[in-house]
Order: C-alpha cells, then structure tokens, then sequence
C-alpha cells in the first residue's frame, strides 16, 4: 500500500519534497474584478479571451487505481501495464505544446474523473484514504505538475473530490474525515508556495454545504498566510447556490449538456443573482464536452462573447478506452494534440471537435487582434 501523509506530517513532506519551489514562484494569478491577471498583467491582451483564463479538464493528470481488478484497464499498449508516473511525466512534457497555444489553466483532480468520461464501475482513485489522509506519491506527481506550470506561467486548477469516488472513500461523510481531507491537502498545497493554484473543492457539487467547504479552505490557507481562490463546481445547466456565489472567489460551472443559447443564458442568470451583483467576480466553465469548434455558433464562442472563461472536456468512452488516442480523459491518455474527442454519455463523435480543432480554436480566441 502506498505511504500516506498524515496531517500532522503533511507541513513537513510539503517542506521536503517541494523546497525547489519555495522563494522560487514564477507565476501568480489574481482576479480583478471579473478579469483574470497573470503577473500582474490581464490575460491574453488585445483578444477575444482578455481577461479570461482559456482552460481544459485535464482532470487524470495524476490518476492511479488501487483496485487490483480494475488497475489492469489502463495498460499502456507497449509495456501493457499501467504507469501512473509515466502518465505525469508525459503530462508534464505536453504542457509547453498547451502553453504555446494558448491554454493558461487546466484542471487536475485528486479523486480523478470518470475514466470512461461518463459513468463509474468500481475502480478506486483517489489521494485520500478513509481518514482523510493524503497519499504522498500522488502529492509528489501533483507537486511535478505545478512546478511545471509555474514556469511556464500557467494556472493549476485542483479539485478535491469526486462524487463517485467521495462516496467509496469517505462513505457515510463523516465530516471529520472530510475536514481532515481539506485540511491535508490544503496544507500540502500552500507549503509548495506556489502562486499559480486555484481550487474547486467539490466537482458538480454547488449547494450551501459546498459554500462550507470553500469556506473552510479559505480559514485554513489565511491561517497560514497563503491564502488559496477557492470556489466549487455546478454540473452541466446549474447554477451555484446563493451561499456559494457568496463564498466563493470565482464561479464554476459545466457546459455539458448546454447549447450555445444555454451558455449564454446561464452566464446572464449568474449575474443576475443579487450575491454576485453585489461582488462580481469571475465565471469559469471548467468543463464542456462540445466542441464544434469551427461552427459560427459554439459553447466557446458564447462563453468568450458573454466574458466567461471556458474549458474543454476532451471526452472519450469505453468503446476507445485504451486506444492512448481518443480523448483526455480515458487512460492511458495521450497527452499531445492528437487523436478525436467524443461527446456525452454516448460517446458520440464530435464534430469539429478533434484536439488539433481545439488547439486551433485555443489559437485564434487568444491571438491579438483576431476577431
């Protein structure tokens, strides 16, 4: 069994393992308003995605499964067997490709995603174990992934848990051990001293009870003077409650599902709640599984033109599951701008929405001065 890092223990393996970065930071964001700064500087210049932070659900960045009868799924086809710190290395390596066309931000999860893209069969990822402890060689691979980003000037997005997998881990949500959780990877993250992280606590869960969370980061990482943007994600059509919009730094919500018309009018009734008139802030999609991108009409074009930030989930199913082509999101994942991206729960092709359609897409909304 992988050694875990406990809380007590955490402050130190943070120290230990991530020394490189302390002093060192090279990259910070800030929000401004609703704009997104980098360096004190806002985002993308002169273009369509001013002030926007362009980003994708790069979600398996440091997946590993510890269930013996599902681990064998995500063999790579070469070696045939599955390496998750091979997976982070070649993650790693295809940042720069992302960087140089123009995404600043992704997510990475350390309850992973579905690796079908939609749907869950018994697989057991996740940094925490049942007491809320945080799994050091999961740790390390995120620590690689923000060092990385950090010099390239890009933003880490961390989420925390995963509905599907916070059920097989914390299961009657004790919450203790889910406090436990919070506060060992917060912990881990504000003692890297990287100025490039932001948090989704929760993925597609957006309610008061997620406004804690948030909430609860929030007094951990001020406590230790590195205080951490936190906000938790709604699925497809949501919006967040009240107490998140309160809460929050930044609002998060999924596209899929959602028509371009769909995105444009959740983005007005976010700003139509009294809460966030009250203190605008940012809108992030960080997770949209429609591409069709060359069309006049898409869920990135409506995000870009109502000032909202948008993120591609580059999908796959079980059908292509191990092709190490299709998708971001289905082990082994080829990390480069190769291969095709499916949509929805039935893995149906998308049109237009091949990675080298993303990163093409990426190019032309944070060029400047290209309309």
């Amino acid at each position: 069994m992988a050694p875990f890092v406990t809380r007590a223990r955490a402050l130190f393996a943070a120290i230990a393992c991530c020394r490189c970065l302390s002093g060192s930071a090279e990259t910070s964001v800030a929000i401004v308003g609703e704009r997104w700064h980098i360096n004190g500087g806002i985002t993308n210049p002169n273009s369509p995605a001013a002030g926007l932070l362009p980003n994708a659900r790069m979600i398996q960045g440091v997946f590993d499964d510890t269930n013996e009868s599902t681990r064998s799924n995500w063999a790579y086809p070469d070696t045939h067997v599955w390496d998750p710190e091979r997976n982070t290395d070649e993650f790693v390596g295809n940042m720069s490709s992302w960087r140089n066309a123009g995404l600043l931000s992704f997510t990475v999860g350390l309850q992973g995603g579905s690796p079908h893209c939609y749907g869950n069969f018994g697989w057991h990822v996740s940094a925490f174990d049942s007491k809320g402890n945080l799994d050091s060689n999961w740790a390390d691979r995120l620590q690689r992934i923000i060092r990385r980003a950090d010099e390239l000037g890009m933003v880490v997005i961390v989420q925390y848990f995963y509905g599907y997998q916070f059920g097989r881990v914390f299961g009657n949500n004790d919450p203790t051990v889910v406090n436990n959780a919070i506060r060992a990877a917060t912990t881990f993250l504000i003692n890297l001293n990287a100025n490039n992280v932001i948090i989704d606590v929760y993925n597609e869960h957006c309610t008061a009870s997620e406004a804690a969370l948030v909430s609860l980061v929030h007094n951990i990482s001020e406590a230790a003077g590195h205080r951490l943007m936190t906000s938790t994600s709604c699925g497809g059509g949501r919006l967040p409650s009240p107490e998140v919009v309160t809460a929050a730094d930044f609002i998060l919500i999924h596209g899929n599902g959602q028509t371009p018309e769909k995105i444009t009018e959740l983005i007005g009734s976010v700003r139509a709640m009294p809460e966030f008139q009250r203190h605008p802030k940012p809108i992030v999609f960080n997770e949209d599984d429609h591409g069709n991108f060359t069309a006049p009409a898409s869920n990135l074009n409506s995000a870009v033109a109502s000032n909202a930030s948008w993120g591609f989930l580059c999908c796959c199913d079980g059908t292509v599951q191990g092709d190490y082509r299709t998708g971001y999101q289905c082990p082994p994942v080829d990390w480069r701008f190769e291969g095709q991206c499916l949509s929805g729960p039935k893995g149906l092709p998308m049109p237009h929405g091949s990675k080298p359609d993303w990163e093409a897409a990426l190019k032309r909304v944070t060029t400047p001065d290209e309309l």
